[in-house]
């Protein structure tokens, strides 16, 4: 399948000309991908794997959630690749000897769930480029005269081969900035850690009657850096932590703290490209889904992007994006942002970031069906986790196998039932998934389905 067979690539408008809201538009699969394709694509995310100077600060997924985790992510940036025109960047497999002279082997990305993307038409023959560090990947680059289209800051070090510059990252990404970015931001004070006093917690717990947020740099501590405080015990022993590991590892000092805000909690994802005052393509509105910790991210469910609710978050959308573009006018790519939607109406953005998402590889596919299938619903749900009975070793032609025609492209735009990987970690055997049904209700019944063929 070729996914540019179809070129749909008008966007629709969501108000009239005169509308204060008026930049606010429907993307297209085909506009998305062209967007990008002037640059290649790295979603290689958050591990001190590729670079040995994060170790400490950012942990390798690997560490967190055990062999092979940190080869997921990276396969979701297939989904945002135009098959002729631009390159992913994905994890190959190194040796490499270490202090105590004992040879590690890194493993690589499941090329069989590489082989499965390219024979379903969403990533070129000649597309990927393996690398197995970012020194190597930024040398590629210099070589090829090419510029990367990034998921994670590289460093200052990249500014001259990357779509968005150091500086751009940390302010966009970092809770510490977002009152810099938007009028939106919630009540929030930034402190420096090393001078932070119980006074202070009293103050903005309301002498522990609210919960506190407390939030680190993101752009060093990623969704790792955010913590939920009850009482002044936890305030003080996390206080502490923090110290410790910021003069471990040089990290910035300032942390923010944030009282607890009762909204329902959402989330919106749009594009932006390189003109000034041009369409804000709005590419996802969602639920997000918390997890039982208050804090980690357990993924959305994705909402039609109606006008109503594009006049509820919209100026907020507007300003945010018209905030970052005063910063850098240069600023390029998707723009996510978690906010909450407070009973009164009104909207309180407190987590923006330059970069995709998890949800992005699924509003893509979204597109991708949409583009084939005009006027037909469909609805994506992603990270559904499925551990493959057969264990470490299960490679992903071998879960295609068992999907049978629930893995076919060509039976997936027929019937509206369908298995897209979002990621495929082979090392421990197991996958996140993406599913395709007509409505949200027929997920479940679905799933079961699903299962029972890989079980």
């Amino acid at each position: 399948m070729n996914p540019l067979a179809h070129n749909r690539n008008t966007p629709t408008r969501f108000f009239p000309e005169a509308s204060p809201l008026a930049r606010l538009t429907a993307p297209t699969y085909q506009g998305l991908l062209s967007a990008v394709a002037k640059y290649d694509v790295s979603f290689i995310f958050n591990t001190s794997k590729f670079d040995e100077t994060r170790q400490g600060v950012r942990n390798c997924y690997s560490e967190l959630h055990g062999p092979g985790a940190e080869l997921v992510m990276p396969l979701s940036a297939v989904y945002i690749t135009d098959p002729r025109r631009n390159s992913v960047y994905l994890p190959a497999e190194y040796h490499k000897r270490g202090s105590d002279g004992q040879e590690k082997i890194y493993p690589g990305i499941d090329l069989t769930a590489i082989g499965y993307l390219q024979s379903a038409g969403f990533l070129g023959k000649d597309s990927p480029i393996y690398v197995s560090d970012l020194v190597s990947l930024k040398q590629d680059l210099v070589r090829r005269n090419r510029q990367v289209y990034n998921i994670d800051d590289y460093g200052t070090g990249f500014d001259d081969v990357t779509a968005n510059r150091q500086d751009q990252f940390v302010r966009c990404n970092s809770k510490e900035h977002v009152h810099t970015l938007t009028k939106y931001a919630p009540e929030q004070v930034i402190l420096n850690v090393f001078e932070v006093t119980k006074e202070q917690y009293d103050a903005y717990s309301g002498r522990g009657e609210k919960v506190l947020y407390v939030k680190t740099c993101n752009t060093e501590n990623a969704s790792a850096g955010v913590w939920r405080v009850e009482n002044q015990r936890e305030f003080e022993a996390l206080v502490e932590k923090i110290r410790t590991n910021t003069k471990a590892h040089n990290l910035s000092p300032l942390i923010v703290l944030q009282p607890e805000i009762l909204g329902v909690n959402k989330s919106f994802q749009v594009f932006i490209s390189l003109e000034q005052g041009a369409d804000i393509q709005v590419v996802a509105l969602t639920n997000q889904i918390i997890g039982p910790d208050k804090v980690s991210y357990a993924g959305n469910i994705n909402l039609p992007i109606t006008k109503e609710r594009l006049e509820i978050i919209g100026p907020a959308i507007i300003d945010l994006v018209d905030g970052i573009k005063r910063h850098d006018p240069n600023t390029f790519g998707f723009v996510m942002c978690d906010y909450f939607e407070l009973p009164d109406g009104r909207v309180t953005l407190f987590d923006p970031g330059l970069r995709p998402t998890g949800n992005t590889p699924s509003a893509m596919a979204k597109l991708w069906f949409e583009q084939y299938q005009p006027g037909r619903e469909v609805t994506l749900t992603n990270f559904v986790y499925f551990s493959h009975p057969t264990g470490a070793g299960t490679t992903y032609d071998q879960v295609v196998k068992k999907l049978g025609s629930l893995a076919d492209p060509e039976q997936i735009l027929k019937t509206s039932f369908g298995v897209l990987p979002w990621g495929h970690n082979h090392i421990a055997g197991n996958s996140l998934f993406m599913f395709l049904t007509p409505t949200a209700e027929e997920v479940p019944a679905f799933r079961e389905q699903v299962f029972s063929k890989l079980s």
